[in-house]
């Protein structure tokens, strides 16, 4: 796997931070690692992806005031995953874990129960846990997150295309990057702004994870509305099935060349079905039309078919949840 081990001369973790536009959130962000408490070194690597607002003059304060925080301000915007994959090439740290700079870490031996984890535990290449959804505020929002695996014992088997064995800033794992070349940043890369996706099924190709039961992060919301990334590839985006249909064909592809793992992502692709159909329905055109044969015909037709009642079950659930 080509883990970094640890070394006295080097942090035992790297904390990547990716930040754009968030001059509201990302101080607090920043203080939530720096105030953990470890009996080890760590570095905070922030990637700030050119922000106009004063997102960069406040990482800048930080790292002037804290030589653990390496500030790395991009001259032009490249884009989440790319900004991700040039600071996982740039940690040190034996092990690697994460934070977006609109949320924070709320228990301050976060890092330390992860560390003290991976070292008992040989047979995991990471480990997660349970996080608090809150609002702007800070105030706790009830519920789950519905593409967050109910497995705590995780593998390969349970990543079914897009379901995740916790949160990213839950996540810490072995630092598996060092002596790697390029060999994962295709994969890395894969969408330009997606990036949890293809590492949780990068790391889940190599090991077991566990999520362990501390709420020990908090993943913020804009007005109960989710506004990552990923929440607004799906919430904003008009042509968000065909793209994540494309984007989960590419990465089963990508599982088989750069991981040599078969993946079976049919349970995703027959949800895709499902809001194919849906989206046709709703604004008939020749190229929704399209899609729906496609998906129907990728893997077992009667699958898609026999899994719809289900999936329309579950998607209108969620729905009424989201609405209460």
């Amino acid at each position: 796997m080509g883990q970094i081990l640890e070394e006295n001369n080097a942090p035992v973790v790297s904390v990547l931070m990716l930040t754009y536009q968030q001059e509201k959130t990302v101080r607090q962000a920043i203080d939530s690692v720096l105030s953990q408490k470890c009996d080890f070194s760590f570095e905070l690597l922030v990637g700030d992806d050119h922000s106009e607002d004063g997102t960069p003059a406040l990482i800048a304060a930080a790292a002037e005031a804290d030589p653990r925080v390496i500030p790395i301000l991009r001259e032009q915007n490249i884009g989440s995953t790319q900004n991700l994959y040039d600071l996982q090439m740039r940690a040190r740290g034996a092990y690697l874990a994460y934070l977006d700079g609109d949320d924070y870490y709320c228990d301050p031996h976060k890092l330390q129960k992860q560390v003290t984890f991976l070292r008992q535990n040989d047979a995991y290449i990471a480990c997660t846990h349970e996080v608090v959804i809150v609002d702007k505020d800070g105030r706790e929002i009830p519920g789950g997150l519905r593409w967050v695996s109910p497995s705590a014992e995780y593998s390969l088997s349970d990543f079914h295309g897009i379901m995740l064995p916790g949160h990213i800033s839950s996540l810490m794992h072995r630092n598996i990057f060092t002596s790697c070349g390029d060999a994962y940043q295709e994969l890395i890369t894969a969408h330009p702004m997606i990036g949890d996706r293809p590492l949780m099924l990068l790391l889940a190709a190599q090991g077991k994870i566990r999520r362990l039961p501390d709420r020990m992060s908090c993943y913020r919301h804009e007005s109960g509305q989710e506004r990552g990334a990923t929440a607004l590839f799906y919430s904003e985006n008009e042509n968000r099935t065909q793209e994540d249909y494309a984007f989960t064909c590419r990465l089963e592809a990508l599982a088989q060349q750069a991981l040599g793992a078969k993946c079976d992502f049919s349970i995703h692709k027959s949800e895709l079905f499902v809001s194919a159909v849906w989206d046709w329905l709703r604004t008939p055109s020749s190229a929704r039309a399209k899609l729906v044969g496609e998906i129907l015909r990728d893997g077992d037709p009667v699958k898609h078919l026999l899994r719809t009642p289900r999936i329309v079950v579950k998607k209108f659930a969620d729905r009424m949840n989201r609405r209460t």
